[in-house]
């Protein structure tokens, strides 16, 4: 496992408050909640997986090559495909599942469909992440990201596919540091993480639920900064890309409609 960074809910987790770690926190909270509320669990029944590894088997798989391809140890493979547990995590689930069963080819890595992937790398383009900051962390090519991004590969290699979704678990949860990419991805329509319920299902749409105004938009998030993680106001200005004055001037028109809405109810 790579070491900790800030910005990550892992280096939160092990004690450090610094406001990049307090948001990847409560955004991975956030994430959490709708999960919960979308009755989307976190761990699912095994028995389709292990269902799946007897067929990749017969196919002629073995768990160390399926390990291989899935970033899941080889000591998990075995125990589902001898059906030790009764659930498993829906991300190791949705991982194995999405190998084909048909016989592995010799050398490389496996195609996959690449809807997963490339709809990870725009909602961490929507966080504010370039693909030149993905391709480093995760020791790809800068080409390959964008191609990616672009969506002009249907198919993705197993192991390209799982760094990306290695990277996304780290970096969905914090606002990355390009403004102008953040701009881009939202012009482009790009989903962000918290409008997935399934980011691998291919006929899922993103669910961006009730279109607000820019202006309510800035204020909520600025709001979120000061009231929930311990911004100033000016700081929180700064994180997203505006002047103080644009901020404080959203905030007011914000409260004065909540208090407009409170009265009339």
């Amino acid at each position: 496992m790579s070491a900790r960074e800030h910005g990550e809910r892992r280096c939160y987790l092990a004690g450090c408050r610094l406001p990049e770690c307090l948001d990847a926190h409560y955004r991975y909270m956030s994430r959490y909640d709708l999960d919960r509320h979308r009755g989307n669990a976190r761990r699912v029944d095994s028995k389709p997986v292990s269902d799946h590894l007897e067929k990749m088997h017969a196919a002629g798989w073995n768990d160390k090559r399926i390990a291989r391809e899935t970033g899941v140890s080889e000591g998990a493979i075995w125990d589902h495909r001898h059906r030790m547990h009764p659930v498993i995590s829906r991300k190791l689930s949705d991982r194995i599942l999405a190998l084909d069963v048909t016989a592995p080819s010799g050398r490389g890595g496996v195609l996959i469909d690449s809807t997963g992937t490339v709809r990870r790398l725009r909602a961490l383009a929507r966080m504010g992440y370039t693909a030149a900051h993905i391709a480093e962390k995760a020791k790809l090519a800068t080409g390959t990201i964008s191609e990616l991004m672009s969506g002009s590969r249907s198919k993705v290699n197993t192991s390209t596919a799982l760094a990306i979704a290695d990277l996304y678990e780290s970096w969905s949860a914090a606002l990355g540091p390009s403004i102008r990419t953040r701009r881009y991805a939202e012009r482009k329509g790009w989903g962000s993480p918290l409008t997935w319920n399934n980011i691998d299902d291919p006929s899922e749409k993103p669910d961006f639920g009730e279109q607000v105004s820019k202006s309510t938009a800035l204020a909520e998030d600025g709001l979120e900064l000061v009231e929930k993680q311990g911004y100033t106001r000016a700081l929180a200005a700064e994180r997203l890309g505006v002047k103080r004055d644009t901020l404080d001037t959203a905030i007011s028109r914000y409260r004065s409609r909540m208090q407009e809405k409170k009265t009339a109810a």
